[in-house]
């Protein structure tokens, strides 16, 4: 009985993996060619859904003492949560991830413009009250027999500082998230043209993988 075991371990028929042939392989290898530009859009979308987060992250500790931030943090928090989404659909090769992620920052777009419009418009401070030293008569005279009459009274007034700050961050937005939107939007073609071109049984390894 003890020398038959080790002869029936022996006979045992072991499962061999399936090899691939030269043919699938060739295929794979052009898959994986295929989808270098979407795994880009997939790396892109992991940074800003990162930044979005961190942003999100510094908002909500701010929040403890203003509900603006406490907002702010609540809507960046969702952005990302997005971002993720969008980049988790995108690795499993479906074509209306990317419409997501660039229909995302068209919605960061938005809402940047729309912080800027309100913080010119209806959120500006008062110009502040002179300072004591421009109520001196001399000092006005001198100033303006030297051609800087008006300087300091403009100097009070912060809101043309505050209007070039928020256009330039509603000009940045633009710039960025509008890039990033059409590049967004570029990348379902290309998952769709991956698609077309690449073998069913190559798709469904890498969505299991994914």
């Amino acid at each position: 009985m003890s020398d038959a075991a080790p002869n029936q371990v022996h006979n045992e028929v072991r499962p061999v993996a399936p090899v691939l042939t030269p043919e699938q392989l060739r295929e794979l290898d052009e898959a994986r060619r295929r989808w270098r530009k979407v795994a880009r859009a997939g790396r892109v979308a992991m940074v800003d859904g990162c930044f979005l987060a961190s942003g999100a992250a510094f908002s909500l500790l701010l929040g403890l003492w203003s509900v603006e931030s406490a907002v702010a943090g609540v809507m960046l928090a969702g952005l990302a949560a997005v971002e993720f989404m969008g980049r988790a659909r995108l690795k499993r090769a479906e074509p209306q991830a990317a419409l997501l992620l660039g229909w995302n920052q068209l919605l960061i777009l938005g809402l940047i413009g729309g912080a800027c419009f309100y913080q010119i418009f209806f959120n500006a401070p008062p110009p502040a009250a002179p300072s004591p030293y421009l109520t001196d008569p001399a000092v006005k005279d001198l100033l303006e027999a030297n051609g800087y009459g008006g300087l300091l009274e403009a100097a009070q007034d912060q809101r043309p500082l505050r209007t070039l700050v928020y256009c330039g961050v509603a000009v940045s937005a633009l710039l960025t998230q509008g890039v990033l939107a059409l590049y967004y939007f570029s990348r379902h073609k290309v998952v769709e043209a991956y698609l077309r071109a690449t073998p069913a049984w190559v798709v469904e390894v890498q969505r299991r993988g994914a």
